[in-house]
């Protein structure tokens, strides 16, 4: 009795462990890979019971208004086996949930699923099959394939942290030089999948702001089903900035001349702190500087601009000015070596240069944001803002004419816009001083522009005797004549002289370069598809087109 006893009461306290043997948790399972738009959404617990499997997620809800739901088709995958959702607990299906009150932004629920089976390693969870709903794919519920995500997870975190880790030499970045030819970008995404993008093909682009010829040039690839791509384009510097767009990246990098970079984007690390991209290649340091930079970077951002709130072009110049000394400083107090804080000033001059040349733009933006103003509501009480000399000083005061500008991206614009933008109409007064500027006004023509700026003065027509002066002298220099073009330039060039404080240099020879391409002696000729592009000539000479274009800068 007593042994038959002890027999019973063994089975009984045996029943637990039977039961606990038939459950199994993973706490925050590792997974695969999951799609772009699975961000706010992660799997604090999976329970593998012998009838059922339970998910438990926690839901980010960055604002009150906030709002996401699951979808009454989801499901699990488990060995091909499509096991449809039960139930819910926490929320209701296919209905909104927001965050718990205003001051809690996590909204936790669990999810019940069909049992997946003793020999299951890894699970996909899909919110239905529409392109953006949640998908995390290869979920590890084995402790072997957690095992194995957690090996893969260290190794790209090492490598990610081993090329972010940039020892300064501490030399200085190079000074631009001019260098035609070609480079490669190739990329990578790790832990992809087809489905990621929402069953989208992927489209990589590249955009090179050209000083030769003032004009964004834009290359791309379609993203493999390995995930891989490769864009050749071409390069008018040795080292030349050009912008990435890679979703969900969207960066600059440096490029070398006839050389090769490549980029690895970790699609598993997107919330990480330091990142989740890093690059080999020519000039692998000064790109992953870059890449920490632009991660840790909060300081003059586009929202920065258009929170200007003053009334006067002087007061605009001062924000713009504030918001470059807080980006240049930002960087400076940054662990990166000196090249990239030297880079990233250039940086800062350039984006300040573009935001004072388009100061018209930006502040009726921002006179329109503050007011609540639709972009093509009527603008009642609103002056449009007038620049002066001292305004314009931030030409020399940013240094537009160093060769060093040609780092930045934002510079092509600018020899044109210095030429074109302070004297955008040309009066006959300004096209006869032009003429004098070149030493091309006779007596007879000083007499002419006398004339013509008594009258203004005056608020009158010209007399009768003062027109038989002025009117064949417009008619023989001024109309129709192929020479008018440099007495227009040479005015424009006088004034850009003033602004620029130099009479030659950087700014004054890409204009005169920009201005050859834009009459039609230079064509460019792209093809997208492979990423090749030219400078060519129109005299149908087909050989060295490299070679031409480089003359044509030195020239």
């Amino acid at each position: 009795s007593h042994s038959m006893k002890t027999i019973i009461t063994s089975a009984l306290l045996a029943l637990p462990l039977v039961a606990m043997a038939q459950s199994k948790v993973i706490e925050n399972p590792l997974y695969g890979s999951k799609s772009v738009f699975t961000e706010n959404i992660s799997i604090e617990r999976i329970e593998v019971k012998k009838d059922t499997t339970k998910i438990s997620m926690a839901s980010y809800m960055p604002i009150a208004e906030y709002w996401a739901q699951i979808s009454g088709d989801t499901y699990i995958v488990a060995n091909g086996q499509k096991l449809p959702i039960l139930k819910a607990e926490g929320i209701t299906l296919n209905e909104p949930y927001y965050a718990p009150s205003k001051d809690e932004h996590i909204r936790r629920f669990t999810l019940y699923f069909p049992e997946i089976g003793k020999d299951v390693e890894s699970i996909d969870f899909i919110e239905s099959d529409c392109p953006q709903c949640f998908k995390f794919w290869g979920v590890a519920v084995t402790e072997k394939q957690s095992a194995r995500l957690k090996a893969e997870k260290e190794a790209s975190v090492k490598a990610m942290d081993q090329a972010m880790a940039v020892k300064d030499d501490g030399k200085s970045l190079s000074e631009p030089k001019m260098m035609v030819g070609k480079s490669t970008l190739k990329g990578k995404f790790l832990n992809y999948n087809k489905d990621i993008f929402g069953g989208l093909t992927l489209k990589i682009l590249c955009y090179s702001n050209n000083p030769f010829t003032g004009a964004q040039e834009l290359y791309h690839a379609m993203l493999s089903e390995e995930g891989t791509f490769e864009i050749e384009m071409p390069l008018v510097l040795e080292n030349q900035t050009i912008g990435l767009q890679a979703t969900p990246i969207n960066t600059i990098f440096v490029a070398r001349c006839n050389g090769t970079e490549e980029i690895i984007i970790d699609l598993n690390a997107m919330t990480s702190a330091t990142g989740f991209w890093y690059f080999k290649g020519d000039n692998e340091d000064l790109n992953n500087s870059i890449a920490k930079i632009e991660k840790q970077r909060t300081a003059f951002k586009h929202d920065d601009v258009m929170k200007f709130r003053g009334t006067s072009t002087a007061d605009f110049k001062a924000h713009i000015y504030a918001l470059g000394k807080e980006m240049t400083e930002e960087v400076a107090a940054m662990d990166v070596p000196v090249k990239a804080k030297e880079y990233f000033s250039i940086l800062s001059r350039g984006r300040m240069a573009t935001c004072l040349n388009m100061a018209t733009y930006y502040m009726e933006i921002a006179y329109r944001q503050a007011n609540n103003l639709g972009y093509d509501a009527p603008l009642e009480g609103y002056q449009a803002p007038e620049t002066d000399a001292e305004y314009n000083k931030f030409y020399q005061e940013l240094k537009l004419n160093d060769m060093d500008m040609l780092y930045s991206n934002d510079y092509f614009s600018i020899p044109r816009s210095v030429m074109m933008g302070l004297c955008p109409q040309i009066t006959i007064v300004e096209i006869i001083e032009g003429m004098r500027a070149l030493g091309k006004l006779d007596e007879n023509g000083e007499k002419v522009l006398s004339i013509i700026k008594a009258t203004i003065a005056e608020g009158r027509t010209a007399t009768e005797e003062e027109n038989k002066l002025v009117s064949p002298f417009i008619e023989k220099y001024l109309v129709n004549n192929p020479e008018t073009d440099e007495y227009v330039y040479a005015y424009r060039k006088s004034v850009a002289e003033k602004a620029i404080g130099a009479t030659e240099g950087l700014v004054f020879d890409l204009n005169k370069v920009q201005e050859f391409n834009e009459h039609g002696n230079l064509v460019k000729e792209s093809n997208y598809n492979s990423g090749s592009s030219y400078i060519s000539s129109n005299d149908d000479d087909k050989k060295n087109k490299e070679t031409i274009s480089y003359n044509i800068f030195i020239r």
